[in-house]
């Protein structure tokens, strides 16, 4: 494999986290779900499908039948293509290094992203849920300056096995509580690393194994759903049009960091960054349906307590409308705003095939200075 294609895609094991600036300021997310991100990544609230298990596992709790997703989901930015292709035409130059730095002279102060490969699989019942995700590889890249125009690379290559469990209180009660949690373990390879022009020529082996950060962690979600049952008296009669649930989310919960490490890149290696303890609160409320539409409207403030949170880049808001032909064609239409930035979304599934596609904006740079990288993503998942 070339430098270039690790560079511009880091399809290959994870290199050492030496020295260098951040990328930006996003922040990473361990799972990520295209339903969820084409209607702002609102979902705390709603969590009525198997990515509960990641987003509330109190949502298990509320599923009325099981599901087996089987899944393989790409995602990136929409320059990510152009700007590899820049490279690979600079690595075959006569001068390489002066077309190494035209090119980074001329992406000076891009961000560029990329998600792939994602697969993985979630069995999903009333009540709980297993997923086990082979491989989630996704890469931050920027071009900046230190010394001279650098390319510098953020890396997560990610193992995880999880299992959750909900349960359901006050069954018989006006409002409903559901509890869940989520254990998971996760194997993680971590890169933090620039690279110049000069770097970029002379060394082919610059990104390589033997500098592999790595370590397991084993943590937990924990999660809770509350929602009204429809009623037509007093009060609450509203509960008739608008269907409200609202859900709370400690994600991460023991933030202990990837402390065992079994040496798969190498014998000598560092630990990755934690995960970090976060806060994630939301609501949504269904509304009436109407012909073989089902609407909803959810709102979520997610990630409280990352370094890099803001207000912006935690508030999550959109709308779903689902729609349900016949058990065997239903599909969705979804838009929303992300951290401040328009998503949207759709997803079409016929019998047990699934396509879902998603856009939106991630907001990539500080309070003072905010920026955004477009981001789409696409899954294809046999769902049964």
């Amino acid at each position: 494999m070339t430098k270039w294609t690790f560079a511009a895609l880091l399809l290959a094991l994870p290199a050492a986290a030496q020295a260098a600036d951040p990328i930006n300021y996003s922040i990473h997310q361990h799972y990520v779900s295209p339903r969820a991100l084409g209607m702002g990544n609102a979902f705390v609230g709603v969590a009525d499908d198997y990515n509960a298990l990641f987003y509330n596992p109190a949502g298990l709790a509320t599923l009325k039948e099981g599901e087996i997703n089987l899944k393989i989901q790409v995602a990136g930015s929409g320059n990510i293509i152009d700007f590899s292709n820049q490279l690979k035409d600079a690595s075959n130059a006569a001068d390489k290094e002066t077309a190494y730095n035209d090119v980074l002279n001329k992406n000076y102060g891009s961000n560029y992203f990329l998600r792939f490969p994602n697969i993985g699989g979630t069995w999903a019942r009333p009540g709980w849920a297993v997923a086990v995700i082979p491989a989630d590889l996704s890469a931050e890249i920027g071009v900046h300056q230190q010394l001279g125009p650098t390319l510098t690379v953020e890396g997560y290559q990610d193992t995880t096995i999880a299992f959750g469990k909900a349960w359901t209180f006050f069954a018989d009660q006006p409002a409903v509580l559901h509890v869940g949690t989520t254990g998971k373990a996760i194997y993680r390879g971590y890169v933090l690393k620039s690279v110049s022009a000069p770097e970029l020529v002379n060394n082919d082996k610059f990104f390589t194994p033997e500098d592999a950060q790595e370590g397991m962690t084993i943590d937990a979600d924990v999660g809770a759903l509350y929602s009204w049952k429809a009623h037509d008296q007093g009060g609450a009669a509203w509960t008739q049009w608008a269907r409200p649930q609202v859900g709370l989310t400690v994600r991460n919960i023991a933030d202990w960091g990837f402390k065992q490490n079994y040496h798969i890149y190498n014998k000598e290696t560092g630990e990755p960054p934690k995960m970090e303890r976060r806060f994630d609160v939301g609501g949504m409320a269904d509304l009436p349906g109407f012909w073989v539409f089902k609407p909803r409207f959810a709102l979520d403030v997610r990630d409280i307590g990352h370094r890099y949170w803001t207000f912006k880049k935690g508030f999550r808001t959109g709308v779903e409308l689902l729609w349900n032909v016949r058990w065997w064609l239903q599909g969705g239409y979804r838009v929303g705003l992300s951290q401040g930035y328009l998503s949207a979304g759709l997803s079409a599934q016929f019998v047990w095939f699934r396509l879902d596609f998603a856009t939106w904006g991630e907001e990539i740079g500080t309070a003072g200075a905010p920026k955004e990288n477009r981001r789409y993503v696409a899954q294809m998942s046999l769902s049964f």
